[in-house]
């Protein structure tokens, strides 16, 4: 499973049955898939601006992934991670969201609210699969041998502030521990998230 895919599932609260909701999961799915084209090589850091890699790059066959390459190629500049990040979340979300529809691994219930709202809710139809992914991470925090997508799996969890994951007191206990394993796998889509969830915030309290 690509780490777009792993990040919306892990954004899944399973107490409440739902999305959490103080998460913007399109920021963390197109976060999760700028990290995803960082770790294959695709993308690289140069001066803290995502590049297309000038080597020979592995073939991207994943639409979503395909979109965001297609988009940092054509840009008449090198722009921060941040941009690309907060770029086109709606639509990143949504193409994960029929993704895993498609592969039904979730599914969407449409209702209306007091009989008027229309509201819709994400089920995840079996949920040992979002217990499998929360193993993998409490695994790479410990393991001496991480695979590199469960090492951005906690890169991306951490930057995103992602409660599910860690609550604040986990996340202070293996601050070093993430940040080695961020430094391993994509460090430059980790720290794109967390600046774009900074901004948000800081545009949330400035409004307020």
């Amino acid at each position: 499973m690509e780490l777009p895919e792993r990040m919306f599932l892990l954004a899944y609260d399973s107490r409440r049955q739902r999305l959490a909701r103080w998460i913007d999961v399109g920021l963390l799915v197109r976060a999760a898939a700028l990290a995803e084209l960082e770790l294959r090589g695709v993308l690289v850091d140069e001066r803290g601006r995502a590049t297309l890699a000038s080597s020979r790059r592995p073939e991207v066959t994943e639409s979503l992934l395909r979109e965001v390459l297609a988009e940092v190629g054509a840009s008449a500049k090198p722009r921060r991670w941040q941009y690309w990040t907060e770029r086109g979340r709606g639509k990143a979300r949504a193409a994960v969201e029929r993704r895993l529809v498609a592969a039904r691994i979730i599914s969407v219930e449409r209702r209306r609210v007091f009989g008027i709202f229309p509201a819709r809710r994400i089920v995840v139809r079996d949920r040992r699969l979002i217990d499998q992914l929360h193993a993998r991470v409490a695994e790479a925090l410990r393991a001496r041998t991480v695979d590199s997508r469960d090492a951005a799996t906690v890169a991306l969890a951490a930057a995103g502030q992602l409660r599910t994951v860690f609550g604040w007191r986990q996340r202070r206990a293996n601050r070093k521990r993430i940040a080695e394993l961020t430094k391993a796998s994509v460090p430059a889509a980790a720290k794109g998230l967390q600046k774009a969830i900074a901004a948000k915030y800081a545009s949330s309290e400035g409004g307020g």
